[in-house]
Order: C-alpha cells, then structure tokens, then sequence
C-alpha cells in the first residue's frame, strides 16, 4: 500500500484515485471528469436502472469541472478579452451543463422507478421471489442514495396514508365481526303478509316496506388481462412521449365514384377546378441570401478550430475562404490571421 499525492488527485491504490472535496481541477483531471460524464450519459441513455458510476464522488467532480471551465474563462476574459479561446471554453461549458442534466434527470427517474417498483410490487405466489435487486451503493454517489433513502421513505408513507397493507392483503378475519349487517335480500317470489288481508290499511295500517329482491342473474366482472406486448409498448410510450406520432394511425376514407360512370373515366376526367402551378422562384446566390455574414481569406493557419455561424466547427487553412458572422471576423482580421475578401 503506498500513496503519491497529484494536483487535484491522491493516489491510495493503483487501481484507484480520490478527489480531494473541493478546489478546482487541473487539465488532466478535468479531461478525464469531462470524459467520464460522457460515457456514463451514453450509457444510460438506454438504462431503466441506474448503472454503476465510475468514481464514487461522481457529482463533486462534474461540480469542480465546471468550477475549473469558469475560472479559465474569467482568466481568459481578463487576458484577452472576447476571443475565440473565450468562446471555445463557453460552447464546451455549456455542452457539460446540458450533459450534466441530462445524465442526473435520467438517473433520478430510474431511481424513483426502482423505488417505487420495489415498494409497491404486488405479491408473488407461494415459492417465487418478487424482489428487485438492490442497488450497490458503494458504486454509487453518496447524494443519490439520500435521495433514494427519501423516496422510500415517502412511500412508505404514502401506503399508510391509503392502508395499502389492506389493499394488496386484504382484511384479518377478526373484521367481519366488526362489519354492519347488510340489508337481507329477499328471493324471488316473495310476498308481503299484507297481500293475504283483505282491508286496505293492511296488518298495522300502514303499506308494508319495499322489499329488496337478489339479482338472478349477477354481472360478470370482466377478467382485465393485458398482453405482456402491449405493456411493455405502454411502458416505452410513456418514456418516450415524443415518439407517439408514430403509432399514430390515419384512417382514410375512399370516396366513392359517382354512379352512372366508370372508374377508369374518372383518371382521364379534368379536375373540377383547373389547378395552375406558380412558376418557381429563381435562386439567389449564396453570398446574397446571407448578407449578414462577412467574407475573409485566411493568411495564417490555426490548430483550434472556430465556432462557424450555423454552429459547426470550422478549421482554419492558409487560402481558404469563409463566410463568418462580422464580429468574428472582425477578431480575425484584427489579429492577422484574415483578410477581407469582398466580392
């Protein structure tokens, strides 16, 4: 067992590495966080349970990598001013953040699904297990299981709110003893003494009481099965709401031929309204149809590449001509590397 202390880094095995609490990241370190959060988020894309994260202090580390972005942008602000080092550094934090996000609503939905699953599973017949592997938390961060912790705490109050124990279970012996009488039914056929006296005040001169007859024939109750097919689409549906246009389905009507004509007439009929089609327009140059761009020869090559207009990225090349947005062209020209190239 040895240790070797790095910026940012203490080494306590070879195989692992732990981040100090706080402070911001050198350039190794926040290439290596950045580089991990991409790879968990793509692998969670397709996940219903959360996956393993590769360090335990996973959100501490996204948090410091993002702390390093700023300070080097208020470095680089203060140095250089608005350049394109600035704006590199701005789409690659803004990448992180929207990464971050999307990574922690993933997780968090899976976990409240895997909370809630756990908790509210139906029983299972005598001899199968119905129980959801638990999560290793060793491999997970320390503020995702609080979270988690809640949430099963939250529903357990909630069974206790609605008796869920008595739902799912049912009600102990002991209860019916404690229930109302219901009202008899009377079968089919019964007559009231009443009908046997012959005055019209009956046996206590008052009209005897309605009687409440048995149903003959009770109503089934519809056994609800659902095709195993079926919810595991409803469930995809729900996690994708955005793909529902494609289940959707169009039902289209043929109209029917006028009688006394054929079919075949009908092709070869002109249309009832004559349809004229408007001419197309005639296309206009490139450098016209964008007359807020500005064009520039490059004189000098650059390694980085640049942020173009329509958010590409756009390498540099001595002789090559660009159509840019005038403030970065600007910067080009300014510092050397651009000419104006007008047409």
């Amino acid at each position: 067992m040895y240790a070797v202390s790095i910026e940012g880094f203490k080494w306590s095995r070879p195989d692992e590495r732990v981040m100090s609490a706080a402070g911001p990241l050198d350039e190794a370190a926040a290439r290596e966080v950045e580089e991990q959060l991409t790879t968990t988020h793509r692998q969670q894309i397709n996940r219903r349970i959360p996956i393993p994260l590769p360090r335990p202090d996973f959100w501490n580390a996204v948090s410091r990598l993002l702390q390093s972005i700023d300070l080097d942008l208020h470095e680089a602000v203060r140095k250089h001013g608005f350049d394109l080092r600035v704006q590199n550094l701005q789409r690659r934090q803004a990448t992180i953040r929207r990464v971050a996000s999307e990574l922690a609503r993933r997780r968090l939905v899976a976990m409240m699904q895997h909370a809630s699953s756990q908790s509210l599973r139906s029983p299972s017949p005598a001899g199968q297990s119905s129980e959801l592997p638990s999560l290793d938390w060793s491999r997970h961060d320390p503020a995702e299981r609080e979270f988690y912790t809640t949430m099963k705490e939250q529903m357990d109050r909630f069974k206790l709110a609605v008796d869920w124990a008595s739902m799912q279970n049912g009600l102990p012996a002991e209860a019916a003893a404690t229930r109302p009488p219901a009202v008899d039914l009377a079968p089919r056929g019964t007559t009231q003494l009443d009908a046997f006296t012959e005055g019209p005040e009956g046996l206590t001169g008052n009209p005897p009481p309605a009687l409440a007859f048995e149903d003959p024939n009770p109503s089934v109750m519809p056994d609800v099965h659902m095709d195993e097919e079926e919810r595991l689409m409803s469930e995809r549906m729900d996690d994708w709401p955005e793909e529902d246009y494609l289940f959707d389905t169009v039902e289209s009507t043929p109209k029917p031929a006028p009688k006394g004509r054929h079919a075949a007439a009908l092709e070869l009929a002109p249309a009832p309204e004559a349809v004229t089609e408007a001419p197309p327009e005639p296309m206009a140059p490139l450098e016209a149809a964008s007359p807020s761009l500005a064009r520039v020869r490059i004189l000098a090559s650059m390694e980085e590449p640049i942020l173009g207009p329509d958010g590409e990225d756009i390498v540099l090349s001595s002789g090559d001509v660009h159509l840019l947005t005038p403030d970065v062209a600007d910067i080009l020209i300014a510092s050397g590397v651009a000419e104006a190239a007008d047409l």
